[in-house]
């Protein structure tokens, strides 16, 4: 899908950027916290990675023409990867648990989509111990359509 047909679906983006694109053809486009990456003018990725309970915002969106309600996170405001297991067992959703996904755990959903969870932190660096895969939050869902 074209970065043209996106906003013509979705409406006019809060902000665009060249990232691996030209001032002509922005190579990413962003609604609120949820990004879309273009590679040669087609849509290659989207994502969101800033759950953050904090900001209820940055997850939760609505334009005049779309709006995100993540039902997953009225279990918790970020709920950990034992949490959404249970959850999406219990929803009949099928995934595939990817225990090193970029550092951390993830959760791939059949249709493609993942949910990944805190793992970016360099915990060897840090004073905190790791914690056990099933602790770990809720950071981002991810969708690759060429993929």
């Amino acid at each position: 899908m074209s970065r043209a047909k996106v906003e013509q679906l979705l409406g006019e983006p809060d902000g665009r950027t060249i990232l691996d694109g030209t001032p002509d053809e922005p190579g990413h486009i962003y609604y609120s916290r949820y990004e879309f990456f273009f590679e040669n003018g087609i849509l290659d990725a989207m994502q969101n990675d800033n759950v953050f309970p904090k900001w209820p915002e940055f997850v939760r969106y609505e334009s005049k023409v779309f709006r995100v309600e993540p039902w997953i996170l009225e279990v918790s405001p970020k709920p950990n990867l034992a949490q959404t297991r249970i959850l999406l067992s219990q929803e009949k959703i099928p995934f595939k648990q990817i225990d090193d996904y970029h550092g951390g755990p993830a959760l791939r959903l059949e249709s493609g989509v993942v949910l990944d969870f805190d793992g970016w932190i360099d915990f060897e660096d840090n004073e905190e111990a790791e914690p056990p895969l099933d602790e770990r939050e809720f950071l981002g869902v991810r969708y690759f359509p060429n993929r």
